[in-house]
């Protein structure tokens, strides 16, 4: 059962706490990549799931050099080209993955899957997608977490552990780790690594 957004957060209070929240989560997640291509041996080629206008890439190519490193997004390039450090490079939906059955070797889903009106939809997409002995890669913000929408996107709620297992098993995924980390004693993100 997805958590609908501010369940336990005054609405005044949303803007604090998404502003607190956001620059620790980001950088939290940056570091969670680092940390996950060296433990687990990440291996390419990458996807990078609904990737918004920054990629992982930085931290993949500081980790393992150069390496094959597909990224893409719904919304249209033109709104990330203005961006510093924009550098998705494909146009294409969640749930229809231009790549080819079993040919990723780690997928990567950041911060998105609250985005996702067909949640389910995009985790069988990733499996699909995903080669046998590879690695699905997903963040997602924390209960805590304050919704956050931009003109092309919608936040459609938050996931306690529980309920993103069980996506997870769903589609045939088996739960590596999964760490849920705090800020200041919100529960800022939920940080998972499956197989």
């Amino acid at each position: 059962m997805k958590l609908s957004p501010g369940s336990r957060i005054a609405p005044q209070d949303e803007d604090i706490l998404l502003e607190a929240l956001k620059e620790p989560t980001r950088a939290g997640i940056r570091n969670f990549i680092t940390e996950t291509i060296h433990k687990y041996e990440l291996k390419p080629p990458f996807v990078d799931i609904a990737c918004g206008y920054r990629t992982s890439q930085p931290e993949v190519v500081a980790s393992l050099g150069k390496v094959d490193y597909y990224s893409f997004d719904i919304a249209d390039l033109h709104l990330y080209k203005e961006r510093e450090g924009a550098s998705q490079n494909l146009i294409a939906d969640a749930l229809n993955v231009p790549i080819q059955t079993n040919w990723a070797g780690t997928i990567l889903c950041l911060e998105a899957l609250e985005h996702m009106q067909d949640d389910k939809g995009v985790i069988s997409e990733a499996r699909r997608v995903l080669k046998k002995g590879g690695f699905l890669v997903l963040t997602i913000p924390g209960i805590d977490f304050p919704r956050h929408e931009k003109d092309y996107q919608v936040d459609y709620g938050r996931y306690s552990s529980n309920a993103l297992s069980e996506i997870l098993k769903g589609c045939n995924f088996e739960i590596t780790s999964l760490e849920e980390r705090f800020y200041k004693g919100r529960h800022a993100s939920t940080f998972v690594i499956a197989q």
